[in-house]
């Protein structure tokens, strides 16, 4: 298996910028293997992962820099390296951590001191933690109100009094905010959600399980775990799509786990203009531009679909065939209906408009803040080195 983390590479590179130990060196490309391999978390979850590395970072660059600014550029790289570790979930994992940076300059360059003094670079950094710590105090509570703006569409769009037949996939947090929230709204809602399973890693399960655990509404909460190939079968009477994001393009095309478009192309095939497609996301996954910005398919190795067959027959067929890798696909904005966000229900035309935010403070960031490297071509960083 390749590593994705050479941390010699990265230091060699860093050297002009911020030349830091190779103890630091190895612990970023800890925590940057530790998202790419992390299998089982959404992108929400990932990025509060990620703020979580931030903040153990931050505290240990304290014995690499000489002032506060070499710290501010230290978390510029970290930032960085963190936000390319999982290519396909990169824009909520790098939102998240580019929010932290949006004020650390302010309050490295404004408040603090810039001098040497070790107790000014440990409070520049005590400072940074916290702020990260504001972050996932604010995320958690936008995460609350991205159910309740779901709750309150469906009771908009349907009688809550009669079952509701929802079919969805993967494992996603903000599915799972948005069927509790609505359980919790709405006393006599009965809930009727088909999960598919989600192969190769059967993520689908998993939310269920966790739904379950979870919920104070068994009774009003009856799911139906599917495989993938019965999409078209189980999609018959669907009355909403739910699908979670890990990128939302500015032109409201969403990315998400394979088996995504097939939901949503054969309940429309059932239902047409009765149903509803909607994409349950904080607008951190919103990324600027279209779908091919900093676009990287993520390929995963055969065995994640050869392990469940016979060892008998992987041998037949050896090398002679070839085993899709592809997790995640790209469903078009035509057959979305809304967006579920933090900020609310959202169309097309919303979505852009966040795009264009995301855009403005992204191109402050990295192109007036990281001196002379350059950031925004994730191609050229050593962490995303196959060595």
């Amino acid at each position: 298996m390749a590593t994705l983390f050479n941390s010699e590479k990265y230091r060699t590179f860093a050297r002009a910028y911020i030349p830091f130990s190779s103890t630091f060196g190895d612990r970023l490309g800890h925590f940057v293997q530790d998202l790419k391999t992390d299998y089982v978390s959404g992108a929400r979850e990932m990025a509060d992962k990620a703020l979580d590395h931030l903040q153990v970072l931050l505290r240990e660059a304290v014995f690499e820099v000489q002032n506060p600014f070499e710290l501010l550029k230290i978390a510029v790289l970290v930032i960085q390296a963190l936000s390319s570790a999982r290519p396909a979930m990169s824009a909520a994992i790098s939102a998240a951590l580019v929010r932290c940076l949006k004020d650390f300059t302010e309050l490295i360059l404004i408040k603090l001191s810039t001098g040497t003094d070790p107790d000014m670079i440990r409070k520049s950094a005590s400072v940074m933690c916290d702020y990260v710590s504001t972050i996932r105090s604010v995320r958690k509570r936008e995460f609350l109100e991205l159910g309740h703006h779901f709750a309150a569409w469906l009771a908009t769009n349907f009688d809550v009094a009669k079952p509701v037949d929802i079919l969805t996939l993967s494992n996603s947090s903000s599915i799972r905010q948005c069927i509790l929230a609505a359980l919790n709204a709405h006393r006599d809602l009965q809930l009727n959600l088909t999960i598919l399973e989600s192969r190769p890693r059967y993520e689908g399960s998993d939310m269920a399980a966790k739904l379950l655990a979870e919920t104070r509404s068994q009774e009003r909460l009856h799911i139906t775990i599917a495989p993938d190939c019965a999409v078209g079968s189980v999609s018959e009477y669907t009355e909403v799509v739910l699908l979670g994001a890990d990128r939302i393009s500015r032109d409201g095309d969403v990315s998400n786990k394979i088996g995504s478009l097939a939901a949503a192309l054969c309940a429309t095939s059932h239902n047409g203009q009765d149903l509803k497609v909607v994409v349950a996301s904080d607008i951190d996954k919103v990324i600027p531009g279209d779908r091919s910005y900093q676009h990287h398919n993520e390929e995963h190795e055969p065995e994640e679909l050869t392990k469940a067959w016979s060892q008998e027959l992987v041998k037949k067929l050896g090398d002679n065939v070839q085993v899709y890798g592809h997790w995640f696909e790209w469903v078009p904005a035509k057959y979305i209906t809304d967006y579920c966000t933090e900020r609310g229900m959202m169309t097309r035309d919303g979505i852009s408009e966040v795009s264009g935010e995301i855009e403005a403070w992204t191109k402050e960031v990295f192109a007036e803040k990281n001196g002379d490297v350059d950031f925004t071509n994730i191609e050229q960083t050593p962490w995303t080195n196959r060595a």
